[in-house]
């Protein structure tokens, strides 16, 4: 995907706002070789300051800068079915923390229509961490294209939304791009009920797959989606920088000003932003 940045540069990220773009399709060295040719040629002629891509699978990309130990994505194998997660991949813990949550009563809601509820509480739990968050026409465009392959799920505490997520269907696989939860509330294990309600979400469809997206190795959601059992998978990405990154310093102090900024400028500003960080 092409991008403007505020700086007025353009970028190009393969899949900005999931886990990776896939992997780059060829059966030959030599397909290889033009691909990046290719790929090479189209900066040029763009005018992109970088190409960033986040592969499944190491490519064959020369020259390229290659970082493989920096992030990495979750999966859950789903194809045993309910009792099989809940007993063979769920820790004695991650089941404890699921029935303490159960005990507060939290109504679950699911639907398309709490878009707009989901998209204030991101704002909320985004802000917490520092970070901007997609705009809600986003989450209204996916419902459009994704159909009854998106769906929102919600936790409430007293009609409160506390925790939220988005799951997309698609062949095999569900995925959560985005989940959040307020940080009052992981105490109660809000967070990891949520999971649970997913997870069981994406086993009535029959998905085989739960892909439960990309984390730094060593962060907190790293460590969180560990416990729940899931299996870490490397990510590999690839940057071909032509010029230097617009943001610079800039990038290294942002989530300390952006957690500090008043919430009418974030909300505003918040998708203008994220276009330098993808």
């Amino acid at each position: 995907m092409e991008s403007r940045t505020l700086s007025g540069g353009l970028h190009a990220t393969s899949a900005p706002l999931c886990s990776s773009g896939g992997g780059l399709l060829y059966d030959t060295e030599e397909v290889a070789v033009l691909l990046q040719k290719e790929l090479e040629e189209l900066c040029e002629k763009r005018g992109w300051k970088n190409i960033h891509l986040r592969l499944r699978a190491e490519a064959p990309l020369n020259g390229w800068q290659h970082i493989a130990d920096k992030f990495c994505t979750f999966h859950i194998d789903l194809a045993g079915g309910e009792e099989h997660v809940w007993t063979k991949i769920f820790r004695a813990k991650t089941r404890n923390q699921v029935r303490k949550a159960e005990k507060y009563n939290f109504t679950l809601h699911t639907g398309n229509d709490s878009i707009p509820e989901f998209v204030d509480l991101m704002h909320t739990c985004m802000k917490e961490l520092g970070s901007p968050y997609p705009p809600q026409n986003l989450f209204v465009n996916a419902t459009k294209h994704y159909s009854d392959d998106m769906k929102v799920l919600l936790l409430k505490d007293n009609g409160t939304p506390i925790a939220g997520t988005t799951l997309f269907f698609h062949g095999p696989f569900v995925s959560n791009p985005w989940a959040v939860c307020l940080k009052d509330y992981h105490p109660h294990c809000a967070n990891t009920l949520l999971y649970w309600e997913s997870i069981k979400e994406g086993i009535r469809r029959h998905k085989v797959t739960f892909d439960l997206g990309r984390s730094s190795y060593g962060s907190g959601t790293f460590d969180f989606k560990r416990r729940l059992g899931a299996t870490p998978n490397p990510l590999h990405i690839y940057n071909r920088v032509h010029q230097p990154a617009g943001m610079g310093l800039l990038k290294t102090h942002f989530p300390t000003i952006w957690q500090k900024l008043p919430s009418f400028i974030t909300k505003i500003a918040g998708p203008y932003f994220l276009r330098e960080l993808l």
